[in-house]
């Protein structure tokens, strides 16, 4: 396992309120890590089943429309503005309860 990819995910599995930026080439490394690759289209998939991941709207997503991965989990964010508002939304209302 890669030693700065491994920190990462330590820190951020830890520290679920944490955001942190990082480089494209680092943030393919977390995915690895998390059982995630990417398909020879661009798209995420399950490193095991290769089947293609889903972002929290729902639709496959590729890796350039990646935005955020969310501490502890596989949801993954497209970098637009209404899905980051969707996954807000979403963890807020379940937080709540």
């Amino acid at each position: 396992m890669d030693v700065e990819a491994f920190s990462f995910l330590e820190v951020l599995n830890q520290n679920s309120k944490l955001n942190i930026v990082v480089t494209k080439d680092l943030f393919q490394k977390i995915l690895e890590e998390s059982g995630t690759k990417i398909d020879f289209n661009g798209f995420l998939v399950d490193a095991i089943t290769e089947i293609r991941e889903k972002s929290n709207s729902e639709d496959e997503i590729a890796f350039i429309d990646l935005g955020v991965l969310s501490a502890g989990s596989k949801v993954f964010i497209q970098k637009n503005i209404a899905s980051f508002s969707e996954f807000l939304v979403a963890r807020n209302k379940n937080s709540s309860l």
